[in-house]
């Protein structure tokens, strides 16, 4: 991540710094989103929900304007 432009000496050392660094972000990133608010872990399942049925709406008025335009 932050050490990718950061010449070493070994390689080996920057790799392991790297993967430990992207370890301590997933693990940051996975504890972060246990411990939301409930309100806002439901606002984003609403969001989600909504957002998937106007992405489907949005996938069959395609199909149906294309329908239309190959008569």
């Amino acid at each position: 991540m932050s050490q990718d432009s950061t010449k070493r000496k070994e390689t080996k050392s920057a790799k392991n710094l790297d993967s430990i660094q992207k370890l301590v972000y997933i693990i940051y990133t996975i504890a972060s989103k246990k411990h939301l608010p409930e309100a806002i872990r439901k606002k984003k399942e609403l969001l989600k929900v909504k957002f998937s049925a106007i992405a489907s709406y949005a996938k069959n008025s395609l199909a149906y304007a294309i329908s239309l335009l190959s008569l």
